[in-house]
Order: C-alpha cells, then structure tokens, then sequence
C-alpha cells in the first residue's frame, strides 16, 4: 500500500514539473512572437 501511494506522489511531482515546463516555454514562445523574434530557444 505505501509503495503504491509512493508511485502515486512520484507521478503527480513529474505531472507538475512537466505541465509547469509546458506553460513556461508556451508563455516564452509566445511572448517572442509578440515582439516580432519568432525564433525558437535552442
């Protein structure tokens, strides 16, 4: 039982990092092409 509440936190912290990296890049991205420089961070 504890390992299966362990996996549980383990997959919600990787489903926040992830979604938090998603809409850091998104608001990057789109703050770059509102300035006219579309060109992409790598």
């Amino acid at each position: 039982m504890a390992k299966l509440l362990i996996n549980l936190l383990v997959v919600l912290a990787v489903n926040t990092i992830v979604a938090f990296a998603c809409g850091y890049f998104y608001a990057t991205e789109t703050n770059r092409q509102k300035h006219g420089k579309a060109n992409k961070p790598y």
